[in-house]
């Protein structure tokens, strides 16, 4: 792709775009129970307000399992 093309794909991948769109992003497969979002807030480390410590110790267990040498840089750096 084109860095033309690429910009015009940007306001696809907004979560402002997915929380308006949510049919087009929310799973189907798994029954949601108590209100639960598949889209959040869309806030850097929100996860552990959901984890209690031993989920939270898995977690970044299997993000170091899956990146030993530390996240990608598409990862670790926020979006724009």
């Amino acid at each position: 792709m084109d860095e033309e093309a690429i910009d015009r794909c940007m306001p696809y991948f907004t979560l402002d775009y997915m929380k308006a769109h949510l049919v087009r992003y929310q799973p189907i497969s798994v029954e949601w129970r108590n209100d639960f979002r598949f889209i959040r807030k869309g806030t850097v480390g929100d996860h552990a307000s959901l984890f209690d410590a031993a989920m939270l110790k898995r977690f970044h267990q299997a993000v170091n399992d899956v990146f030993p040498h530390g996240l990608p840089l598409w990862a670790s750096q926020p979006s724009g």
